[in-house]
């Protein structure tokens, strides 16, 4: 897409076919003929946004994607960070991120951006990426708005439409930034389900005039953390690199804390109203807990919640938020999966969230919670 638009202005003439998405090309076209909003009056804002950006660039120079068609911002952007901080405590990797992207980095960059004789004491270069970091976000939310937000989509998925029609009370925690959910579930009424967007919504600010600026916007685009909790402390250069600072800065929903909280609170419920019938029947206390718990997974009129999880790879990164949710023995998680290879990878993924241990137990026996399901194919 960067590269389709660098091209229209560059040529004021349509993008050639190859460059981007069939459809994607049919919505720059229209944009281009239209005479009220057309593309080149915004070659300003595009030309702040992409030209002479670390990570535009970064990415553009690198085959990451191989076949798949998908990078993996997040993965490598924390491989440039963590070089970066390497540097940062004088480790002596000569500037490992100069070497992911030499072409970029010119003499006269270096010159401008870093002292190497004082690099600890210098936030020039830290400045540079966070803020072209800032760039790409918003250059992102443009994309998805603007473009994806505008291309047609008109099939469903029959495991949602089920869970839609049995639940009466339905909660959406969205890792995505953009209204799919809404606008293809309830397209008559977009607030009929309580959706928490974790990472930031694209459009969640109105448009104005003042919308094109960088920081009109609440996406998280981000780092997981590396560091340990000693390293934490002692180190925060970087921390607006990372997702729960991000989060926390610009206010991203956070619903699904609540959430969490009246799950457990209705658990703990059910564990005193347990412990007051143990009590009077003199049931032994030191294996009260485990029996209370056997109890519960076998009272089929006990409350229990449903969690179901779509399109998400269960990646660490997004490890803190999905433990809260897994973890909670009055919830019971059903993890679709589009083939076995995706099913595979899920497993061991999530493995690195919860561990080996309670990934056994959750899924078999009377302690299973955890189930994987192969989701149907996409119907219109």
């Amino acid at each position: 897409f960067v590269e389709a638009i660098r091209e229209v202005l560059k040529d004021k003439k349509v993008c050639e076919e190859n460059k981007v998405d069939s459809r994607i090309k049919d919505l720059i076209d229209m944009e281009l003929g239209n005479v009220r909003d057309n593309l080149f009056s915004k070659e300003k804002l595009w030309d702040e946004l992409l030209d002479n950006n670390f990570w535009i660039d970064y990415f553009l120079k690198h085959d990451m994607h191989g076949d798949e068609n998908w990078i993996d911002f997040e993965s490598e952007i924390s491989k440039v960070i963590q070089s970066y901080h390497s540097d940062m405590c004088g480790e002596n990797t000569l500037l490992g991120l100069y070497d992911e992207c030499p072409d970029y980095f010119t003499n006269e960059y270096l010159e401008e951006y870093c002292d190497k004789n004082n690099f600890q004491n210098n936030k020039s270069l830290k400045d540079k990426l966070y803020n072209d970091l800032k760039k790409l976000i918003k250059a992102l939310e443009i994309y998805l708005l603007n473009y994806i937000g505008n291309v047609p989509c008109d099939i469903k998925s029959p495991d949602i439409l089920d869970i839609l029609d049995k639940n009466e009370e339905t909660k959406v925690l969205s890792f995505n930034y953009t209204d799919t959910f809404a606008r293809i579930y309830s397209p008559d009424n977009k607030d009929k389900y309580e959706i928490d967007y974790i990472h930031g919504e694209a459009g969640k600010f109105e448009e104005t005039e003042k919308n094109g600026e960088i920081e009109q916007n609440n996406m998280v685009l981000g780092i997981d953390e590396f560091l340990n909790e000693t390293e934490q402390r002692k180190y925060t250069e970087l921390i607006e690199f990372k997702k729960f600072y991000q989060r926390i800065y610009k206010q991203t929903g956070c619903s699904y804390k609540e959430w969490v909280d009246e799950i457990q609170a209705e658990y703990l419920d059910y564990i005193e109203l347990k412990a007051k019938e143990a009590k009077n029947v003199g049931l032994d206390i030191r294996n009260f807990f485990q029996k209370i718990l056997d109890r519960y997974l076998l009272d089929k009129t006990a409350q229990r919640h449903n969690l179901y999880i779509f399109g998400h790879s269960l990646d660490v990164t997004d490890g803190d938020i999905l433990k809260e949710l897994i973890l909670n023995n009055n919830v019971h998680t059903t993890i679709f999966y589009h083939d076995r290879e995706a099913m595979g990878k899920q497993i061991a993924n999530l493995v690195k969230v919860i561990g080996e241990a309670e990934l056994i137990k959750r899924t078999g026996g009377v302690s299973k919670t955890i189930e994987f399901r192969n989701q149907k194919e996409m119907a219109h």
